[in-house]
């Protein structure tokens, strides 16, 4: 109780204390929110101008260069039918139409391998640094051609394969994406024609994760569907551990795991 002539200040200043600390939280919550608001501005300013710049490019012009690169690498010529241009995306993607690899001179088609459309997805922060790293691949329309000859011998062996050196696996590979593409094999010995139809098939071979394949189609006109799991894809690159990997096959009425 206050005694009578006295004046009670005490709750004032507390609740004066509690109003200036109020005030300080307010301040330095108002700052962090400034702060964030312009280092998502400053981002999206980046990647505006990046997108710009990736708009403004000519891809087209390094489409010889980059035919006579494969073909060098291939030892098959490879054509580019159509040109390189930016696919309107989240992330930046490039897209080339009629991508062709020669076939053998003997092979029955002009093509061992072809494509009505390959693109590429590129990952944003490697790409402002000014690396490019592709991080989705996606293969539409494409088709491939496997033959053997009456002697035994294959088309598919590349002419340049003993110059490319010994053939390891890659530590990450981008995530792959097929559709709506066709695999032949024909043998002249034994008259043997096999067709395997895709639907869809993925890859996702991250390093630090379980790689994993899903394949939908048909082989033989009959429904195919092919599930793996393996470990991960460091270990396999690795190759000092054995790496573990379940499959489940399913045609038809058949199951197998």
């Amino acid at each position: 109780q206050v005694p009578r002539g006295s004046i009670a200040v005490e709750p004032q200043c507390r609740l004066s204390r509690r109003h200036a600390l109020d005030e300080g939280l307010s301040m330095k919550a108002l700052r962090s929110i400034r702060l964030l608001a312009l280092v998502f501005a400053g981002s999206i300013a980046i990647i505006a101008v990046a997108v710009v710049v990736l708009f403004s490019l000519d891809f087209s012009r390094y489409r010889e260069p980059l035919e006579a690169r494969l073909t060098r690498t291939l030892g098959r010529p490879v054509t580019l039918g159509g040109p390189i241009r930016v696919v309107p995306a989240l992330w930046p993607t490039l897209a080339v139409n009629q991508v062709a690899i020669a076939n053998a001179p003997w092979a029955a088609v002009p093509h061992l391998a072809d494509a009505d459309r390959l693109s590429v997805e590129l990952a944003w922060l490697p790409l402002l640094r000014g690396r490019v790293s592709i991080s989705h691949v996606r293969l539409l329309g494409g088709r491939l051609h496997l033959e053997v000859r009456d002697d035994g011998v294959t088309n598919w062996p590349l002419p340049q394969r003993a110059e490319l050196g010994t053939v390891q696996v890659p530590e990450s590979l981008p995530h792959i994406e097929v559709r709506d593409s066709e695999v032949d094999y024909r043998d002249a010995r034994s008259g043997i024609v096999t067709r395997l139809s895709i639907s869809r098939a993925e890859l996702e071979a991250d390093p630090d994760r379980a790689a994993t394949l899903n394949f939908l189609g048909t082989l033989h006109e009959q429904p195919l569907s092919i599930t793996a799991t393996g470990g991960r894809w460091a270990e396999l690159a690795n190759g000092e551990i054995p790496w573990p990997l379940e499959i489940s096959v399913t045609s038809a009425d058949t199951r197998l795991v």
